[in-house]
């Protein structure tokens, strides 16, 4: 077994008075309010695709780490972002401890450990307080650094995490893929007390990792001794974890009551009687010599008529080796021999048989025959259970990552063999659930697994993932666009309605498609890049397929990069302002400026704002840069005030972000920022877009109101682009709206001009409503002497002046030019 290095990560989800605990186990797991996710929150105050949280290996060594990212994968932000440890952030490497706030309401707590196991559950108290402790002396040495991990976790929370198999009365052994023991429950500790000093060499632990290697087997069922107790033993080797799990069972009653029917001739008949097993006396040769029919009908293989003959004669050929073996080593080594067996009873449905060999004498053998059909059967079902979802019966996650990894190892001995992987994603199933009810949209579920399966060819392996979301596995193809024609026979396939309860319910789908072409390692890298693509998909409008490339998985890292740049960005101070002169058009002269910001990159130089405000706005920086940019402009102004006397009566005007708009804080930072300047709030212009007013008119009206009580100056930025609802526009307390420079760029234009009506029409109307008109983006003098023909108040562009620095801001000040 490969050597497992990985940490176990959790986490403990608070939602109201609702807690859960999650297992890490996936590489991707998106956050929200939509079902669709796979974690799934209900408050209506989370997005519906509100983060999403992935897993990233070390390189130094083989563990992982998690890192949350606002969001979805397109890089749709959230509405009310993330806040990691009371900080608003884009994204972040998680580390033990880490508390992630989505709303009011709503966290998420982290927690990460090298063993949950080394801590065990010593007791509890009737309010579920629980005391740990170290399981040995041994390990006091290395508890410094695990209780430091276990620092904010709950006593209540690691029960929930620890205790599942803790309380049982069963003993429950695991072994790690390292050969230690990983755990062990407190029944196990009670039972074995030396079995953490012996390990290994403890007779329940004794060869077990030996004989899976040998038989490669799954699971192993066999009795022991541990000094004057039996013990029946079942172990299992979990894939999942690389772990085998150990139950044992005490039987040590019902092995000496066997022994005791051989010794006691007056109590054997009424014990016999009672015991529902089919008992057979052999001699060395495998001669019948007495026989105890079973109560169980379906045990009826041998009764008293057989008695005189051999087995040889009246079971089947193996069997009776079988047996005849077993009988040799019975009485060689007076020791229990057991093995199980299968034959075909009457009713031609297939009888499981335990069959234990007890020595009774040097010239006799008891054979103890149970019907274990039940048992075996529940074994059958519990690793089907294992392996399949079980709404579907497809594969489930796991089955289907080892079916992909063998794939994988076959096309690394083969050079030529291709293969696909594809992820399939229901569009919009969360509307069915929600206006249907789940039971339909299980139904949902099976019928389209159900049209999966006929879309793909034979060989291919198709599972759920859960929830609404799906893989394919196409094996040998012979050109990657085999598995295009599936994607598109699959899309094919949900134009048709499925019928539910005599209703018709039409459904589509999103494919992301990853082909073997790229020289993958693992299935999950296969996954994420499906996945991926499949986002990518959504993202051209879903009912559609797309192909994994590079360029994808590039465009996520580097919006990681620039997200790391930026937050680096402000704790470096590399943010700087330029100012732009703001002229009035009549009079020629200078009466303010807008402050711009620029970012100073270390390796990129000066990086324009539409690079990085758009990112800066959905991970929630806007917020620290917006607020460092109202009180540089506020400082600067002033400055300029007290140098030079033309800078007296200038404005400064501010753009601000919708976070910042919707920001409850607002007006005390600005109220700060002005006093800390000894500005007084007339010289303060605030501009704000169109489109971030109208996203929620009565909450704009009432902070514009706040605004204008302050003395501010409101004015609106990009008019005409955005909502243009010119009906809203007399409701707000407003001086100036600021015509788009996309409109003022093609008045000069020589074809038809749709942007001098545009402009003059907005001139119009702002002077009826009694505000100002600011022309932006004037570049050319005919662009000048037409803004000023439509009486338009105040202008900026580069045929005055381009962004400028401070100090060649200032030198253009105390020029006083005029136009």
């Amino acid at each position: 077994m490969q050597e497992d290095k990985q940490s176990l990560h959790f986490l403990i989800l608070e939602e109201q008075q609702d807690q859960r605990v999650v297992y890490l186990e996936k590489c991707v797991y998106s956050i929200g309010r939509s079902s669709k996710n796979s974690i799934v929150f209900s408050a209506k105050s989370i997005s519906r695709y509100h983060a999403h949280l992935y897993r990233v290996k070390q390189n130094q060594d083989n563990t992982y780490i998690f890192r949350i990212v606002d969001g979805d994968l397109q890089g749709k932000r959230s509405t009310n972002g993330l806040t990691v440890n009371g900080q608003p952030c884009f994204s972040k490497t998680l580390e033990h401890g880490d508390v992630i706030q989505l709303s009011q309401k709503t966290c998420i707590r982290y927690y990460q450990f090298q063993n949950i196991y080394d801590f065990h559950l010593l007791s509890a108290s009737p309010l579920g307080q629980v005391e740990l402790s170290l399981s040995t002396e041994k390990d006091l040495a290395s508890s410094n650094s695990v209780n430091s991990r276990l620092d904010k976790l709950s006593k209540t929370e690691l029960y929930q995490i620890a205790s599942f198999l803790e309380l049982i009365p069963t003993p429950v052994i695991e072994l790690s893929s390292t050969g230690n023991i990983s755990y062990c429950n407190l029944a196990a500790r009670h039972k074995f007390p030396n079995l953490l000093e012996q390990k290994l060499k403890h007779p329940i632990l004794e060869n077990l990792e030996s004989i899976f290697q040998k038989t490669q087997s799954s699971t192993l069922f066999r009795e022991i001794r541990v000094g004057d107790r039996v013990f029946e033993q079942f172990a299992c080797l979990m894939a999942e974890t690389h772990l085998i799990r150990s139950y044992t069972f005490d039987v040590t009653e019902r092995y000496q009551t066997n022994l005791k029917l051989c010794h006691s001739q007056a109590k054997e008949q009424a014990l016999l009687t009672a015991i529902p097993d089919l008992i057979v006396d052999l001699d060395p040769q495998g001669n019948i010599l007495r026989v105890k029919p079973a109560k169980d009908p379906q045990l009826a293989i041998l009764s008293e008529a057989h008695v005189g003959r051999n087995i040889v004669e009246v079971l089947p050929a193996a069997i009776a080796q079988q047996l005849l073996t077993g009988i040799r080593q019975t009485l060689t080594s007076q020791e229990t021999y057991t093995f199980d067996c299968e034959w075909t009873a009457e009713t031609e449905q297939s009888l499981y048989c335990e069959v234990r060999l007890v020595w009774n004498s040097a010239q006799k053998v008891l054979a103890i025959v149970r019907n274990i059909t039940k048992r075996k059967t529940f074994e059958q079902q519990l690793r089907h259970e294992a392996l399949h979802d079980h709404l579907t019966g497809l594969l489930n996650r796991q089955s289907f990552l080892e079916r992909v990894d063998h794939v994988i190892k076959l096309s690394k001995r083969r050079k030529s063999y291709l293969f696909a992987v594809l992820f399939i994603d229901l569009d919009r199933f969360k509307v069915v659930n929600d206006s249907l009810g789940h039971f339909v949209g299980d139904q949902l579920l099976i019928a389209i697994a159900n049209r999966l399966t006929t879309c793909l060819r034979a060989g291919d392996t198709v599972a759920r993932l859960g929830g609404d979301e799906f893989t394919v596995l196409l094996e040998d193809l012979t050109t990657i666009q085999e598995a295009t024609d599936v994607a598109e026979r699959i899309l094919q396939s949900m134009t048709t309605p499925v019928l539910i309860s005599g209703r018709e319910i039409f459904v589509s789908a999103s494919v992301g498609i990853a082909a073997s072409t790229s020289n993958y390692d693992k299935p999950d890298q296969l996954l994420r890049d499906a996945d991926t693509a499949m986002y990518q998909a959504k993202a051209q409008g879903r009912a559609c397929y797309e192909q994994f490339n590079q360029n994808m998985h590039e465009q996520m890292v580097g919006l990681l990069q620039l997200d790391n740049d930026l937050r680096r960005a402000i704790e470096r101070q590399e943010f700087q302002l330029y100012y732009q002169p703001i002229v009035a058009l009549q009079e020629g002269t200078i009466v303010g400026f807008e402050a711009l910001i620029r970012w100073l990159h270390p390796q990129q130089g000066l990086v324009a704002p539409q690079t990085f405000i758009h990112l800066a706005e959905e991970t929630g920086l806007i917020l620290p840069i917006g607020e460092w940019m109202l009180f540089e402009a506020c400082r600067q102004l002033c400055q300029w005030q007290q140098g030079l006397p033309q800078a007296k009566d200038l404005t400064m005007s501010v753009n601000l972000s919708g976070k910042q708009f919707s920001n409850p804080h607002l007006a005390k930072q600005i109220e700060r920022a002005l006093h800390q300047a000894s500005l007084t709030p007339e010289r303060l212009k605030l501009e704000i877009t169109e489109s971030v007013i109208m996203e929620n008119t009565q909450l704009s009206k009432d902070t514009l109101s706040v605004l204008r009580d302050l003395g501010l100056q409101i004015c609106i930025d990009d008019f005409g682009t955005g909502y243009s609802s010119l009906s809203y526009l007399h409701r707000f307390p407003i001086n100036a709206l600021k015509v788009d420079r996309s409109f003022i760029g093609v008045m000069d234009a020589n074809d038809e001009n749709s942007g001098l009506a545009i402009t003059q029409t907005i001139t119009t109307l702002a002077h009826r409503l009694g505000v100002d008109v600011v022309a932006e983006g004037i570049e050319t003098a005919k662009q000048f002497d037409l803004v000023k023909t439509f009486r338009c108040k105040y202008g900026q562009g580069y045929f005055f002046s381009k962004p400028l620095p401070p100090q060649q801001a200032q030198s253009l000040l105390a020029e006083a030019p005029r136009w």
